[in-house]
């Protein structure tokens, strides 16, 4: 009986082969996407019941007791100016005449252990633009990426992913409802170690998307909700000795696009004010 640690359900964490959750890892135990070979994880524990079922239930019942390790995971989302050459975390200004800018979302972690193979095994999420004091009412997105199946690869037609307006000042970017932000058919991202596919390590980019910007000057701040869920995020990961579980501790840090008048135009700005209040003066 083989007992896994790192079931992706996250509600099961001794589930047996997987059968009882019934989550994406099915089958089999997780696998090593290089080398083909079985990957045990830190206290990852093969069980053999070789005096019966009395003594196989006594050491499940023993595992059961080992402690949950909480990960922080920090999902912080950047902005690029120049089509994914350079990335800013935090605010980034850009003047009116910017047509679009892109926009990523980069997952990290600090292992608990030395741990090469560790990696992301989902998230799901909504991601959203959210225009402030009347900023970006008409902005839109397109050309979305995501890691799915363990690929960095453009969005499949098949998942619908689009950026849809659902108020006057918020692009949110799922599936499709209209639902609030986190729940309903949200983005979900991935590996897939089980199936062969995995892009190993911390920090990885797991969504990415170019905004379309409609020409009004103002901020927009661009993050995610994490889905209405238990567990939003999952990480796979050696353990320290003693503990047999994982919950990761999801946490976001937004950006904020700042799109400014031009220096001509603030110019203009300023003489009308001085004409308007030489104006009132008389």
């Amino acid at each position: 009986m083989k007992i896994l640690p790192f079931c992706r359900s996250a509600v099961l964490p001794f589930c047996r082969e997987h059968v009882m959750c019934g989550c994406a890892d099915a089958g089999g135990g997780v696998r090593d996407a290089r080398s083909g070979a079985e990957v045990r994880r830190g206290n990852a524990m093969r069980v053999r019941a070789a005096v019966g079922g009395v003594l196989g239930v006594a050491m499940l019942a023993s595992a059961a007791l080992g402690q949950t390790f909480t990960l922080p995971v920090t999902s912080t989302w950047q902005i690029s100016t120049n089509n994914g050459t350079t990335w800013n975390s935090g605010e980034t200004q850009v003047p009116l005449n910017t047509s679009s800018v892109r926009v990523r979302m980069v997952v990290s972690w600090t292992p608990p252990v030395p741990d090469p193979d560790g990696y992301l095994a989902y998230a799901s999420f909504d991601g959203y633009v959210r225009g402030l004091n009347g900023a970006g009412n008409a902005d839109s997105v397109a050309a979305i990426n995501l890691l799915f199946a363990g690929v960095y690869q453009p969005a499949p037609t098949a998942l619908s992913l689009a950026g849809r307006r659902v108020a006057s000042d918020l692009l949110k970017i799922d599936r499709g409802d209209a639902l609030p932000l986190g729940q309903g058919t949200v983005v979900s991202v991935g590996n897939s170690a089980s199936l062969g596919n995995a892009i190993y390590g911390t920090p990885i980019t797991v969504f990415d998307y170019r905004l379309n910007l409609d020409g009004s000057a103002g901020s927009r701040e661009l993050g995610l909700v994490y889905a209405a869920v238990q567990f939003p995020t999952m990480v796979s990961t050696s353990l320290p000795a003693g503990f047999t579980t994982i919950v990761t501790q999801a946490t976001t840090q937004p950006a904020t696009l700042v799109v400014v008048p031009s220096p001509g135009g603030l110019a203009v700005l300023g003489v009308a004010s001085g004409v308007l209040q030489r104006r009132r003066r008389r």
